[in-house]
Parts: C-alpha cells; sequence; structure tokens
C-alpha cells in the first residue's frame, strides 16, 4: 500500500483531536453520500473479510515548520535500580535524596508527555534511542519539553506558540425524541479546543485504491464541507483538508511494532510474551452518528482499544492488524467500530 499524508486545517473550534475511528466513520458516511449504500457495503464486507481497502492513522499535531508529532511508544518503564543510577551521576556533594528526587520529579514530567517529533521517532523505531537515552537526554537538556511535545534541542525554535488551548462553555442538552429542551434536555459544561496557528492536524492513509478516497478530500470535497465527529452542525470541527503523497522514512525490518491508531487486537496475530507488550486499554463507547434519521438505539456496544502509542510484537510482519468489530445494529443497518492498527516498526 502507498502512504498519504492528509493535512487538517482547523477552520473552527474542535471538541476532540479526530481519532482513527471517528475518521472512518467519518470517511464511510462521505462514501455513503457520494458512492451510495451498495458501495459503502461492499467496502465493509471487505474490511469484515480481513481484505481493508485503507488503513487510517488517528490525527496528530504538525507544526507550521512541518514537524510532524507521533505518539510516544510505551515503552517499557525505567527500573528502579536505573533511576537511583541516573541520580547517582547528576548527584552532587553528596546530596543523593535530592538528586534522587529530582530525577523521579522529572521522570513523572517526562511520563506524562503524549507526543515526540518525527525525528525523535525515528531514532526509537531505528535502534538508536531507548526509554532510558530519551530520558537521559531529558535530563541533560539535550531533548526538551515544549508544549507538551518531547522534542531535539535544535527543533525548539520551530516551534511557536502552545498547540491546543481549551475553553469551558455551557450548553443546552436536548432531547432526542422530543427535539426540545424537555425530558432529557439540561444545561452542562462542555469543553473546546482550539488549535494555535503554528500547528495544524495530520493523519496518514495507506490504501492502493486512492481514487476511491481521493473525491472525498480534493475534489467534491465531503469531508471539508461536512466536518469530521461531533456537533458539526452547531458549527464545531470543521476542517480544510488536503491530500499528499508520503514518503514516510519511519520504521524498521523487525516485527515489534507501535501502533499510530485505536487497535482491536486478533489474538491470532500477536505474541503474547509480555516482555513484547505494552499497552494501554480504553474501554469505549460512543453514540451512533445521526446523519440518518435512526430510530431507538443511539448508543453503540462498549469495545476495547489499544490506545495509539501502544506497543506490540506481531507473529508475522504484515501491513495491517486488527479487525472492525460490529457494535450495533438498527434496523436493516450494521453499525461497525473501526479497530484496524496502522503499524510502524522497530528495527528489532
Amino acid at each position: 500500500m502507498r502512504t498519504y499524508r492528509i493535512t487538517l486545517r482547523p477552520q473552527s473550534a474542535i471538541t476532540s483531536i479526530p481519532s482513527s475511528d471517528t475518521l472512518f466513520g467519518a470517511i464511510c458516511w462521505s462514501i455513503r453520500l457520494l458512492y451510495g449504500d451498495k458501495k459503502l457495503k461492499e467496502i465493509l464486507s471487505r474490511f469484515s473479510s480481513n481484505d481493508p481497502p485503507f488503513i487510517l492513522s488517528s490525527s496528530f499535531p504538525i507544526s507550521s515548520s512541518g514537524i510532524m508529532f507521533f505518539p510516544k511508544p510505551k515503552l517499557k518503564k525505567l527500573s528502579p535500580s536505573t533511576l537511583i543510577s541516573i541520580a547517582n551521576k547528576e548527584q552532587r556533594e553528596n546530596k543523593k535524596k535530592e538528586a534522587l528526587f529530582h530525577v523521579i520529579t522529572k521522570y513523572k514530567k517526562f511520563s506524562k508527555i503524549s507526543y515526540l517529533s518525527e525525528g525523535l521517532l525515528k531514532a526509537v523505531l531505528d535502534g538508536n534511542a531507548t526509554e532510558e537515552t530519551l530520558f537521559r537526554g531529558f535530563i541533560n537538556n539535550i531533548i526538551l519539553e515544549k508544549h507538551g511535545f518531547l522534542i531535539k534541542k535544535e527543533e525548539a525554535s520551530l516551534i511557536g506558540e502552545s498547540f491546543i488551548k481549551s475553553e469551558i462553555r455551557v450548553r443546552t442538552r436536548i432531547d432526542r425524541l422530543s427535539g426540545s429542551t424537555s425530558g432529557e434536555g439540561e444545561m452542562f459544561h462542555n469543553e473546546i479546543k482550539f488549535i494555535g496557528s503554528g500547528f495544524s492536524l495530520f493523519f496518514l492513509l495507506k490504501t492502493d485504491e486512492i481514487s476511491l478516497l481521493e473525491p472525498l478530500v480534493n475534489r467534491n470535497k465531503f469531508l471539508s464541507d461536512h466536518g469530521i465527529g461531533g456537533d458539526r452542525n452547531i458549527g464545531f470541527n470543521h476542517f480544510k483538508l488536503s491530500l499528499e503523497e508520503l514518503n514516510l522514512n519511519l520504521g524498521g525490518e523487525g516485527k515489534i511494532f507501535v501502533t499510530l491508531s485505536k487497535y482491536i487486537p486478533v489474538v491470532e496475530e500477536i505474541d503474547a510474551n509480555k516482555d513484547f507488550l505494552s499497552y494501554d486499554v480504553i474501554p469505549y463507547i460512543s453514540r451512533v452518528d445521526n446523519t440518518y434519521d435512526f430510530q431507538g438505539k443511539f448508543v453503540k456496544d462498549r469495545v476495547f482499544y489499544m490506545k495509539e502509542g501502544s506497543v506490540f510484537k506481531a507473529k508475522e510482519k504484515k501491513e495491517f492488524y486488527g479487525r472492525i468489530a460490529k457494535v450495533c445494529v438498527i434496523g436493516e443497518e450494521e453499525i461497525y467500530q473501526n479497530g484496524f492498527a496502522f503499524p510502524l516498526f522497530f528495527n528489532s
């Protein structure tokens, strides 16, 4: 499959950064509107048969200077003995306890960083950086944290204002059955986000059938016109999209991979040796998109995702892993949740 980058330039506030399942839903609705219900069912059948016509990552930040940021791989945590060893090297004037406290405090901050730059990710995947070497660089200010990103020192000047700002606003919930504020309608607080002017978002797409998807972005601009995610009808989550083929110089020849998308594993695909597993689980319940007037059931069944940045070892190297899950049936309509991984492989 060829790799493409789709850039999302925000035209409004957003309620969340679009993840792979949200992007999948937006693309599927667009396919249905552009090509018809029969074409969408044909495509979903291919996903169900483990022959997906495309694979998506989640959305991540990209700076106006062109630096792409990715989820920080969930590498094995440093052991207490390693932290003590680092503290011993940081020790000054026999202040052992102070040095250890400083190192532990810094490691907590380091562990909370969500994204790292493309250059640092490449070093990790190539085997030139580990959790320990990244943290030692962080301690010694060779590697920095800026606006929630882990970056090389020389990249700091290329990143301007903060990536994202949040506001809390009061809204009124509308009862979906009565169409009014009566019944289940009520006042509530909602967090909205604004992407800084020095940033956009992007996601990666792998496909050999770009002619199917390109019209959704460039020609008919369905995704730009309709928005991506919830609350589109009240002005949120609108973007200008652009698509370009990308020579993604990331990834090695091994079988260990980090997923760039929310992932529902297939047991038979993964080596269960715990030495090669490092992941976060997300219990996930979402609502049915109401682009069409579905009646009765609005909440999908729960699925359990492996979070972006989780690390696994595959039994066999492939372009994708995982599956889609049927999460709801409304009349004759079957609703699916995307759980295919977008893998980047380590060298070992």
